[in-house]
Order: C-alpha cells, then structure tokens, then sequence
C-alpha cells in the first residue's frame, strides 16, 4: 500500500511537471516573440552628415544566397564580380529571419538591438521599423532614395521614408523580373542616390523545393541573368554596387538559427572608391555604416558595425572625420543603452580631444584616437550587459541549487529498489531521443523549426519512440531479474519518467539560469533559446505519457514474467521427460 502511495505521488509530479512546461514554454515564446530593444522609443539622436565620396550606391540582397550555397552554384556573373571587386564573407547575428537581418542591413544594428520581431518567421508579426536607418539619414540630407523589393517591405519602412518604391507582387521569379523592368527608368533619375534592391525568387525556392539544388540553380540563373543587366545599367565610375544577402540555408530549406550556412553570406562591392581583393569576413552590421560614409549620410544612430574603410579608397582627409564621426556615434549609443539597462554610465575617452586633434589637421592621430573610442564604449555596452546578466544569474543559480537539492532529497528518501533499473532506463529515454533526431538529420537550431505545431508534434512523435524504447528497456532489465512485485515495478517505472523528465529539462534549467524564464531585456543566444525550447517540449510530452505508461509496463511485465514462466516449465518437463 505504501509503494501504490508514493506513485501516485509521482504520478501528481509528473502531472505537475506536464502542466507547468506547457505554460512554461507557451510564455518563453510569448515572450520572445515580444520581445523589443531595450532602446525601443530612447534611440539616440543622429549625428551630423559628412562630405560624399560616391554619387550613388545601389544596394542588391540575394535573398536565401548563404555563401556556402553560392559556392555549390553556378553564377559566372556573380564569380566576375567577386573576382573585380573587393569581397568577403558577411557574417550576420541570429535570429537570421527575414525582417531581424533586413532591419539590420539597413539599420547597422544587430538583432536585439534592432526592435524587428525576433521570431517572425513563427508568429508573423510585422513591425514598423523602429530603429533609425539608413533611409532616415538618406531624408536628412535630402538625399534621394529608391527601394524595391519583395511586398513584404511595405509593411516595414513607411511610405514617407522613401523617395520611390516598387513591391512585388509576386514573391518567385516573375516578381524579381518584375523589380528589374521597374528599376531601369529609375537608375535615370540622378536625384535617386541610394537604391536597396532586394531579390525573393531563391528564398522562395527553398519554401516551395525543400532545399533542392536544382531548384536553386534554376533560380540562381535568373538572379545571375538580373545582375547582369543591372551591371550594364550601372555607370561605375560614378556609382558603388554593394552586393550581399539577408540570411542562408540550411540543406533543406531552414534558416532562422545560428548554422554556418545560414549565417555567413556573400559580400561583394565593386565600382567608385572600391579597392579590389579578397578581404576578412565582415558582418552583417557593418554594411549599414560603409554606405552612410559613401553617400556621406549620418551613421544610423543605433549602427553597431563600422564602415569598411579598408576596401575604400577614400582620399585624406576623409577617413579620419569618417572615423571621429562613427566614435561620436558609438559613445552616444552605449550612453542611452546603459541607461536603458540603469547600470552606471559608462568611463569612456573623451570625444573632444578626438575632435580636437581633427581641428589640428592632426588627421593620423585623430583616426587612432577614434578607433580607441569605438572599441571602449563597444566593450563597455558589452560589460554592462555581463554585469547585469551575472547579477541576476547569481539568485536564479540559488534557486536552481536549492530545487537540485530538495528533488536529490527526495529521491534518496523515496527510491525503490529497482532505481538503478529506473535510471538507466530514463537515460535510454532520453539517449533514444537525440539519437533519433540525428538520424532525422535535423541541426540543433531554430533553422530545424519549420513551424511551431510541426516541431510541436515531431517533438511528441520522437518522444513517443523513445519512451517505447526505454520501457523495452526496462522490462528487459525486469525480466532479466524475475521481478514480479508489481507495486514496486509500479514506483519503479514512474521514478523512470522522474529521471527522463529530469534529463530533458536539463538544458532548460540551464536556460533559466542564464536569462530566466522568459525572455525579458535581453535576447538569448539563439542555440541556447533552441536548446531551452525544444526541452520544455520534450519534458512535456515526457511527462503526459509517463502518466499512463508505468501501469502499461506493469502489465506488460506480469504477461511476460508468467510467459517465461510457462517457457521454462515446459523446458523442464522436457528435460523431465528426456530422462
């Protein structure tokens, strides 16, 4: 009777367990969905515009193009390009979903800094853009501006922000031809300084073709066809054409997570100023700030990145004034963000005497001098998010290490002796469960997550194999010993779901640790949010089939044991029988 008591102690745990992971994740993605920039509605006021040193720059996103898919395909226009101008690898900062790395392109800042929703890809949100841009400078100085791209772009820059704009209606190749009869009688108006010119068409492909190189190629010979006729519209004397992209894929069709392929994409600027070669990766980020210093526009007020001056040819004195305006910039940003996180202002070098040394035609100097800058407030905004981060992680270590202690306790106290049985088992369980994904071929990324309800249901379907593995496991183990007490199989099979559920919930509570139970002033690196995620599923799921499995088990376990009892008296009364 004491042995039926404790299980339906676990039995309730378990149950517990079930309802609080489901809040618990529906929350954390609640939360992250919502997420904004701890700036959102206090971004910094822009800085002053400086001297021009290109007439027009013309921005082209490939959308879907990582760089380790451009390599697999064949773009000989593209190839040229890469071979005459200066290039690299552009790393971005996940989430690498649609409006995060376009908000970034455009804004210099990364994503938790950008305000676009971080998971739109699963929710469908759309926000305005919130962060200043180089579209706002561009209107600042009077500058004009043209974008065309995919309709989606309409829901992000407000009308008023650009000079022209074109969407497609279209999201495949009919609307990438579409943008490029449109961009031609464009290109004539000299007043039209600064184009973005994004194409869909292989995104698109890797929606509809789950990730077939066929269809890429196909898609990659309409863009290579497109970039052709766009060079030949180009004057590149007197224009700069900076090619890239938003984000990669994965073999498959996903992007969203921290993969290699997804978040290193192709960077390639060639025409006025630019010093052709084969440079060190970029990021992402730093796109934004170069085309502010060729147009001469302001820096973005929130840019995070630096103009590449390295693959500019931008005659002295420029550079320097380029470099004491992009430090003016950086100060005022990690000034507004530690106030934003109410953490002490930050100790920097004094803006002035950069300045200063400007005046003094001191140019050498005053470009050291800003580089120093930029790099102390960057590791200042970086120190005071560590400091608060480790503030707060210091009493949720305590929560953590006092709720270790008390569930150690109890299963000290209340073990059967089959625990070690149960153990093992539980570690099948959860042993089967990755094996499994990996067979699947699956990342551990939110690039694996096509949707929320599809990964939901994968989660429970694998889940189910694994529980059906490990209970084999375990009636072998029962088997094995002859054990025939069914209450304490009973406690024995529901401690199994207690160690499996606390093996998945693992990553989980490492997760709280590190930034809580939901996501609240600060984005979390996204490998970790996946891993955080995905355990709260698999502790669910877990759970509510370990609420009824233990009685199956027990059951199975009387079949087996009076079948092997049959077995071995039959082979008794042969051998009997045999004398």
């Amino acid at each position: 009777m004491q042995k039926i008591s404790k299980s339906v102690v676990l039995f309730i745990i378990l149950a517990i367990i079930a309802l609080l992971t489901c809040q618990w994740q529906a929350k954390l993605l609640t939360s992250a969905a919502a997420y904004h920039s701890p700036l959102t509605g206090e971004y910094p006021a822009p800085g002053e515009s400086l001297p021009p040193q290109s007439e027009r720059v013309v921005l082209v996103i490939l959308s879907g193009l990582g760089d380790e898919l451009q390599q697999q395909l064949h773009t000989p226009v593209l190839e040229q390009l890469i071979e005459a101008g200066a290039s690299a690898t552009s790393l971005s900062s996940p989430p690498s979903f649609r409006q995060p790395a376009w908000t970034s392109l455009i804004s210099g800042a990364a994503p938790a800094l950008n305000d676009a929703p971080p998971l739109f890809s699963f929710n469908g949100e759309v926000r305005t853009v919130a962060v200043d841009t180089i579209f706002h400078s561009a209107q600042r100085a009077s500058v004009g501006t043209a974008l065309l791209g995919n309709a989606f772009w309409s829901q992000i820059i407000p009308p008023k922000l650009v000079s022209r704009s074109v969407y497609a209606q279209f999201d495949d190749a009919p609307g990438d031809e579409q943008l490029m009869k449109r961009v031609a009688p464009l290109l004539e108006d000299d007043a039209l300084q600064l184009f973005v010119l994004q194409f869909n068409q292989l995104a698109h492909a890797a929606q509809t073709s789950v990730g077939r190189i066929e269809d890429y190629q196909t898609a990659a010979d309409q863009l290579d066809a497109h970039l052709s006729r766009l060079v030949n519209l180009l004057d590149l004397d007197k224009t700069t054409l900076i090619i890239t992209a938003d984000y990669g894929l994965i073999e498959g069709g996903g992007r969203g997570g921290h993969d290699a392929p997804v978040v290193g994409q192709p960077f390639v600027m060639t025409g006025k100023r630019v010093i052709p070669g084969r440079y060190n990766s970029i990021e992402q980020i730093d796109i934004a700030p170069t085309i502010a210093a060729l147009l001469g526009l302001s820096f973005p007020s929130a840019n995070q990145g630096r103009p590449l001056l390295e693959m500019l040819q931008i005659p002295d004195p420029a550079p320097a004034p380029i470099s004491v305006s992009l430090a003016a910039q950086r100060i005022t940003l990690t000034q507004h963000y530690l106030a934003a996180l109410k953490m002490p202002a930050p100790t920097i070098g004094n803006i002035a005497k950069a300045e200063q040394l400007l005046a003094d035609k001191n140019y050498a100097g005053a470009a050291k001098l800003a580089f120093f800058l930029v790099f102390q407030a960057d590791e200042a905004a970086q120190q005071a998010q560590e400091n608060r981060l480790s503030r707060e992680r210091r009493i949720r270590f305590l929560i953590l290490v006092a709720a270790l202690i008390i569930l150690q306790f109890y299963i000290a106290r209340q073990r059967t002796k089959l625990w070690v049985d149960a153990l093992l088992s539980g570690a099948v369980i959860v042993a089967a469960y990755h094996i499994i994904y990996r067979l699947e071929g699956l990342p551990y990324s939110l690039s694996a997550i096509v949707s929320l309800e599809q990964s939901w249901f994968a989660v429970a379907l694998r889940v189910g194999a694994s529980v059906l593995l490990g209970s084999l496991f375990f009636l072998t183990l029962l088997a094995l010993r002859r054990y025939t007490h069914s209450a304490v199989i009973l406690h024995a099979a529901y401690e199994l779901f207690l160690f499996a559920a606390i093996g998945f919930i693992l990553p989980a509570l490492y997760g709280f640790w590190q930034f809580g139970l939901t996501v609240t002033w600060y984005f979390p690196d996204v490998a970790l949010f996946f891993h955080y995620l995905t355990a709260l599923w698999q502790t669910f799921w877990l759970a509510v089939m370990g609420l009824l499995t233990p009685a199956l088990i027990v059951l199975l376990n009387k079949g087996i044991q009076k079948g092997l009892s049959a077995y071995q008296q039959r082979q008794l009364l042969k051998w009997q029988t045999s004398r």
